[in-house]
């Protein structure tokens, strides 16, 4: 815990560092970047654990990192393009959303076995998630 501590903190300071070099907007645009291809390097690496069947949560892991990475690098696009109408009302958004509940209900599906939880539960818990969200975003 204190390697992951001692990591953020050095990684807050170099982007503080950053931020205050170049602003607070290129500084995300360039972080956001990043994420998006550590994100896409982990989902490799996890769909090839699932490949070589080391791990049931492997499959969940690589959906939910590709899944993060495509949202991530969606929205990396879209500030790029100053919020372009046609990246910022496209189907494929969707898509990627999608990929990221999938990856979420996989490990779910993990997690219910390993409690012998109730079979929805996989279902039950990205639907409550969704209905949470949206109760948030129209009712505040």
């Amino acid at each position: 815990m204190i390697q992951g501590f001692s990591l953020t903190f050095l990684i807050l300071a170099g982007l503080i560092f950053t931020a205050e070099k170049i602003g607070y907007q290129a500084t995300y645009q360039v972080a956001s970047g990043a994420i998006v291809v550590m994100s896409s390097v982990i989902a490799t690496t996890f769909f090839w654990l699932w490949r070589i069947r080391t791990t049931p949560l492997a499959l969940g892991m690589s959906f939910s990192w590709a899944g993060g990475a495509l949202v991530l690098s969606w929205w990396w696009r879209l500030a790029a393009d100053a919020g372009s109408a046609a990246i910022s009302e496209s189907i494929a958004l969707l898509l990627f959303v999608a990929i990221y509940t999938t990856g979420a209900a996989l490990h779910f599906s993990v997690i219910a076995r390993s409690f012998d939880l109730p079979r929805m539960t996989p279902v039950a818990l990205p639907f409550t998630a969704y209905v949470l969200s949206g109760c948030a975003t129209f009712l505040a």
